[in-house]
């Protein structure tokens, strides 16, 4: 297990790929569910309840969907397994961090620490896409630019459906 942890650390340090991931569909399983988990909770402030477990499942289709749809277009469909599993352990992982400095950018003892706490958050969404547009440039032997191009497509997609579906807008 410390192996695995390893693993994610590196990727998300930009030291390996999805290629020095296990092609297990089990492992691929347990991270998907531990992303799950960890993003329900991730989003649990601004979608309450089940909307929460049911944005965090949007989002995981909408990635799988994604992956599959990109590693088709290059004729790379074999390295999915991997690829998704990089992709969600360490999304699991890096949405680990986050956690923390949700709440604390969110409680309101947090005073003038705040700021730091929200630039440290931000921060670490720009290295979330980072990480992704890594573990994409080596999945589809693109450049590191298109990878992180790609990354922020998915971004997108995935924010902008997931609020049309999940959270509320008032109109005035």
């Amino acid at each position: 297990m410390i192996k695995l942890i390893n693993y994610f650390v590196d990727v998300c340090l930009l030291r390996r790929g999805p290629q020095d991931a296990p092609a297990s569909s089990a492992l691929l399983l347990l991270v998907l569910i531990i992303n799950l988990v960890i993003s329900s909770i991730g989003v649990s402030d601004i979608i309450p309840g089940a909307k929460a477990v049911a944005a965090a499942i949007v989002d995981a289709i909408i990635i799988i969907v994604f992956l599959q749809l990109v590693l088709k277009l290059k004729n790379r469909s074999d390295r999915f397994i991997q690829t998704a599993t990089a992709v969600f352990g360490t999304g699991a992982l890096l949405g680990m961090l986050a956690l923390p400095l949700q709440l604390a950018v969110g409680s309101e003892s947090a005073g003038n620490g705040s700021q730091s706490i929200a630039i440290f958050y931000l921060v670490l969404l720009v290295w979330v896409q980072v990480v992704i547009g890594h573990i994409l440039r080596h999945a589809l032997n693109v450049s590191f630019s298109l990878g992180i191009g790609l990354a922020l497509v998915y971004s997108v997609l995935s924010g902008v459906l997931i609020q049309s579906l999940f959270i509320q807008t008032s109109t005035m």
